[in-house]
């Protein structure tokens, strides 16, 4: 093996290729690996092994040291109860880590951004730090500073990651003007390419470390996530935030942040005695800043296995069974859609008031909460990718209410004359305009999709808003029907008898409403 790490490290040649360039041989370095390799990381790892060993450390820092390493990138931490000892103790280490590099003949840079200094204090900080004798690395002297970056996170001094959250949110705005600066109510791409992307592009910025800082600084996100959930639905004016996270099939952030935070402390309490042991100093300190991490996922864990009862809620988490730690994808999403759930009968009232239709009169909120199941809704999306940016956001003014195509609206949005009524439909001027009218009634706008509409919309009780946007179940006690599962309806012998009743109140509803604006005279644009 020694002779195969000689070959592989003496006398080597390397050269950069950049597409189809490639520049010149050139001979490697009497030190160092070469760039590129699989090898050299694992080298470059066994070779720095041995730094900052507790064993090799002088006495007077053993026991308040620690190292981060990752790769050629590492953070050393001091603790102490007064700023002079700290600043002893780090110059101490500092000249500790430059005899080794010199020893074994490696090269640290000191320049700012790449070696510095932060105190971490939630009493003192940056300016404090001003009095205190500078420490050298070598013959370089170190900047104190007041925030610094490590792996991508920005560290401030009181740790509160409002620099890192400001920082994210400037990226995640320049992310999602680059995938939606082409996109229009009109053209562009649909609901459903821009929720992926969404997901994939600025989401994956969003939610990166999420558990280490976003738990106080959710609200940053705030109206970042409401513009970009209105641009994607493609909505006229604003519905609430309940209804857009709906129809793009986005739980809230919070949700999504707990998602992260359960998985995150599942895997770690697979990495062994000493993160187990952190997370149970973690669990046992109610103070700690990542003491409700440990909560959430004891939640997960009562949520999954229904045996557990309210006994085990004083239990420790290293004291369970390392079989309840395995979790699945599916378990985590209906764990995410329970909880959404249950935000939504909580507010089921800011759902419901955007309601064309005007549920909340017709039926109790006992009876609307019936049809909330957000797990329906992302297993079967309203929206799906080959449907065209107009189709989509036409559907999505006729179902949250507030389209400015109808007169009845814009009438109580410009807060004109209250005491009379809506102004006619422009259509057949007969009747007052509104969504309803232009589906179900006005004689001008006929399309042969209404009657099959109206034929669904019989079988659900006439309100039919929550169940298309929530694809709830809907069972047809007809003489061959004897169960549905939500897509699919069998007969006794188990034969397919049709499709779910819902899907076809779906699909007849985009086609009318796709109808009815073709047809409507009225501009889009109103208020220009």
């Amino acid at each position: 093996m020694l002779r195969l790490l000689n070959s592989f490290l003496s006398d080597r040649y390397v050269y950069l290729r950049v597409n189809t360039f490639t520049g010149r041989k050139r001979r490697c370095l009497l030190i160092g690996v070469p760039q590129g390799s699989v090898l050299s990381p694992l080298l470059f790892i066994i070779f720095i092994s041995d730094l900052l060993r507790t064993c090799n450390l002088p006495t007077t820092v053993t026991g308040c040291t620690q190292c981060f390493k990752f790769a050629d990138d590492g953070s050393v931490t001091v603790v102490g109860d007064s700023f002079p000892e700290v600043q002893e103790k780090m110059q101490i280490l500092c000249e500790y880590i430059a005899d080794w590099c010199k020893k074994w003949r490696l090269i640290v840079n000191c320049s700012r951004n790449k070696t510095e200094i932060i105190i971490v204090s939630p009493k003192h900080g940056y300016k404090d730090a001003e009095d205190l004798p500078k420490i050298k690395m070598g013959n370089t002297v170190l900047e104190y500073v007041e925030k610094s970056k490590v792996l991508g996170i920005i560290i401030d001094e009181t740790l509160s990651f409002a620099h890192h959250a400001r920082s994210v949110l400037k990226s995640c705005w320049h992310a999602w003007y680059k995938v939606s600066d082409k996109t229009s109510r009109k053209r562009g791409l649909n609901t459903s390419s821009l929720s992926i992307l969404f997901k994939t592009v600025v989401l994956s910025k969003l939610l990166y470390a999420s558990p280490v800082w976003l738990s106080n600084n959710i609200d940053v996100f705030k109206d970042f996530m409401s513009k970009a959930l209105l641009r994607i639905t493609g909505a006229q004016f604003h519905p609430t935030k309940y209804l857009k996270e709906i129809l793009v099939g986005i739980p809230p952030l919070k949700l999504l942040h707990e998602q992260i935070v359960i998985k995150f402390i599942l895997k770690c309490l697979f990495q062994g005695d000493n993160v187990a042991g952190r997370i149970f100093q973690v669990e046992c300190t109610p103070q700690h800043p990542f003491n409700s991490h440990i909560r959430l996922t004891k939640e997960f864990i009562y949520f999954t296995n229904n045996e557990l009862n309210s006994r085990f809620s004083r239990t420790s988490l290293i004291e369970f069974d390392r079989e309840l730690f395995v979790y699945h994808k599916d378990k985590i999403l209906e764990y995410t859609c329970k909880k959404w759930d249950d935000l939504l009968k909580e507010n089921i009232s800011s759902v419901c008031k955007d309601d064309p239709y005007n549920l909340n009169q017709l039926h109790s909120d006992e009876h609307l909460q019936g049809y909330i199941n957000t797990w329906n809704s992302l297993k079967n999306p309203l929206f799906k990718r080959h449907e065209s940016r107009i189709d989509n956001t036409n559907l999505a003014d006729f179902l949250h209410g507030h389209p400015l195509r109808f007169q009845d609206f814009t009438y109580s949005f410009l807060k004109v004359n209250k005491n009379r009524h809506a102004p006619l439909c422009l259509e057949c001027t007969a009747s007052p305009d509104s969504p309803h009218h232009q589906l179900f009634e006005c004689p001008n706008l006929q399309s042969e999709y209404r009657d099959r509409l109206t034929a669904s919309v019989g079988n659900l009780e006439t309100n039919f808003h929550l169940p298309i946007i929530f694809h709830t179940y809907i069972y047809n006690n007809g003489p061959n029907v004897t169960m549905g599962n939500g897509e699919i309806l069998f007969t006794e012998e188990g034969a397919t008898s049709y499709t779910c009743a819902l899907c076809e109140t779906r699909k007849a509803l985009k086609h009318l409403v796709k109808d009815v604006c073709w047809q409507s005279q009225f501009e889009d644009d109103l208020l220009s």
